[in-house]
């Protein structure tokens, strides 16, 4: 969205936010999640677009899980750190494009390679289930579109009986 018509959009203005990306400029919420191998939800949380994305980790995963699989963006070397002081938990992400290769073992690529499936529960959360809108003219609507939308992916996610 242009900045020219953010102050047009007052629904959510106190928790939106102006982000930057590989694509430009955007306003509004992040979702982050996290998936495990056969695409059920297991951890979510907003956050407005402004927010980095390796900052999300430490309110998306607890002491229960053992390894984590990423995009480029969550093996930023602080967060990395953080998060395997605070919870025991491997980051394997993608280096950066500018980086040198990193050493990585069959099974790091293995599951490097999985993480299309990931990047498949946005697509369907995006095109299929139609998450982006601009439709809700509150708060409440807006989370209640956000909540039925991913319980809706997530009953269909487990019926599929993966």
């Amino acid at each position: 969205m242009h900045s020219q018509r953010a102050d047009c959009h007052k629904v959510a203005q106190t928790l939106t936010s102006f982000g930057k990306n590989h694509q430009g400029r955007h306003y509004g919420f992040k979702l982050h999640a996290t998936t495990n191998s056969y695409g059920h939800l297991c951890s979510l949380w907003f956050s407005g677009a402004h927010f980095y994305d390796a900052q999300a980790l430490p309110f998306l995963v607890n002491e229960s899980i053992d390894m984590l699989v990423g995009d480029t963006l969550y093996g930023a070397s602080v967060m990395r750190k953080k998060t395997h002081n605070l919870f025991g938990i491997k980051i394997i992400s993608p280096p950066w494009p500018k980086q040198n290769k990193k050493v990585a073992t069959p099974f790091q690529n293995f599951l490097l390679s999985e993480r299309s499936r990931i990047e498949s529960v946005f697509g369907i959360l995006k095109q299929q289930l139609h998450i982006v809108t601009s439709f809700p003219r509150s708060i409440r609507r807006c989370f209640v579109h956000y909540m039925r939308t991913l319980l809706g992916y997530q009953v269909c996610a487990l019926m599929r009986g993966k």
